[in-house]
């Protein structure tokens, strides 16, 4: 079985889920089968938290064992995950954050320094903006095309206002070359596997099987991680005939 896997990691509320969830999008509007799991801990900010975004040409069951490529976005995700890396795989990291010592890293695998602030800096003063350059330089390594990316983060921000799209198509664009200059792109990257396939979370797809079970009534307080099934029935209630009563603590539900 083929398969790229890239892992994410930082800090909760750094953003980690979005860049998963996009590359995710990317892999399977590439026609390739995904498996992507989000691993947080419970708490608003601060902590350890990562995701890893599988794909492969035949249907997965896990997430893997390893990945190929690592967007380490604080130096505790280099340290915990780095061991993960596949022969010919890349830590990609911002040196003006932390430093990365090259005996470290497992045989055979690379690290790419990658300006992630200081290109988030020629656009906002958000540095949340750094994650769209290292998502950009992800991509490139994994051979996500960049009219693929692009299309994903217009999606992602479509609905943002003001210049927060251009911004991020801009800072990927920048990772994304920057990556191609500088770094290793792998020796089996990701190529086009067809139609896209369908996309769905674990919980969407729980949702959606109790609406075709017949579900016509939900009672839930709303509290993690069951809280996606509430708003994913709650927001297609009036189509599918669904009253959802969101309770005022667990007991009352």
């Amino acid at each position: 079985m083929t398969e790229i896997s890239i892992r994410t990691g930082g800090s909760a509320g750094d953003g980690i889920a979005s860049v998963g969830e996009m590359l995710t999008r990317c892999f399977s509007r590439m026609g390739r089968h995904v498996f992507g799991l989000n691993a947080y801990q419970s708490v608003i900010r601060g902590g350890h938290v990562w995701f890893q975004a599988r794909a492969t040409d035949q249907r997965p069951y896990s997430q893997g064992d390893g990945c190929d490529i690592l967007y380490a976005m604080t130096p505790e995700t280099a340290e915990i995950h780095a061991a993960a890396l596949r022969p010919g795989g890349t830590l990609v990291y911002d040196p003006e954050k932390f430093p990365v010592a090259a005996d470290k890293l497992p045989p055979k695998t690379h690290a790419l320094e990658v300006p992630t602030l200081a290109i988030a800096r020629k656009y906002s003063t958000q540095p949340i903006l750094q994650n769209a350059a290292g998502l950009g330089a992800s991509a490139a390594l994994a051979g996500i095309p960049l009219d693929v990316l692009h299309d994903v983060v217009r999606d992602s921000f479509g609905r943002k206002a003001g210049d927060v799209v251009q911004w991020n198509l801009e800072a990927s664009a920048a990772g994304y070359q920057h990556a191609l200059a500088h770094g290793h792109v792998l020796d089996h990257p990701l190529t086009r596997g067809g139609a896209p396939k369908l996309l769905m979370t674990g919980n969407q797809a729980i949702a959606l099987g109790a609406a075709a079970a017949g579900l016509k009534f939900l009672s839930q307080y709303p509290m993690t991680p069951a809280s996606s099934i509430m708003h994913w029935l709650a927001a297609h209630s009036s189509d599918l005939g669904i009253v959802v009563k969101q309770a005022e603590d667990e007991l009352a539900a």
